[in-house]
């Protein structure tokens, strides 16, 4: 019987990477706020960073219709209370890309996949699709830490070189509160 619980996990984990070569994921941070924690990770080594806010809605109507198209909410967990042979908690092949680490539950991520049919997967790692931006970004935010010449570099480079009309903001993260 042990044997067989071995067999199947490696088959299970080989259609996992498999999966990985056949679907694109475009994830997104979940808040009512911004995040002081996913300034300091996604823009570490530099004081150049933007943020672009949605909302679901927004993502959804500035996609074009794609049937292969899944969103929804990652669930953190820890992999060793799953698929391991003595525990109740089981997730399919297809339910992996919605599991993470729980280390990451402050990512608090929002994922949209979309899955290649091809047999062979995809050719690439990187996947163009055209979304309405106007509909689609409903503010940017420029880093905490940017420089005043970056914030206006930005908002010059939207209006004049992409001519979109987008709200840009300069976080007030590292402002002084009022009191």
């Amino acid at each position: 019987m042990q044997l067989l619980t071995e067999e199947k996990f490696k088959k299970y984990q080989k259609n996992i990477k498999k999966w990985r070569t056949q679907n694109y994921v475009n994830c997104w941070h979940q808040s009512n706020c911004e995040s002081e924690a996913m300034w300091q990770l996604y823009t570490r080594d530099s004081k150049q960073g933007i943020a672009i806010q949605t909302t679901f809605e927004r993502l959804y109507q500035a996609l074009p219709a794609i049937p292969q198209a899944s969103f929804g909410l990652v669930k953190y967990i820890n992999y060793n209370d799953y698929n391991n042979g003595t525990s109740m908690n089981s997730f399919r092949v297809f339910d992996a890309p919605w599991y993470k680490r729980e280390s990451f539950a402050h990512e608090r991520e929002f994922r949209v996949i979309i899955e290649d049919t091809r047999e062979n997967g995809f050719h690439d790692c990187h996947k163009s699709i055209k979304v309405n931006i106007n509909l689609l970004i409903e503010n940017i935010y420029i880093s905490p830490e940017a420089e005043k010449w970056f914030v206006e570099l930005i908002k010059d480079v939207i209006k004049r070189r992409y001519n979109l009309l987008l709200n840009v903001i300069h976080s007030e993260l590292k402002d002084l509160p009022f009191f």
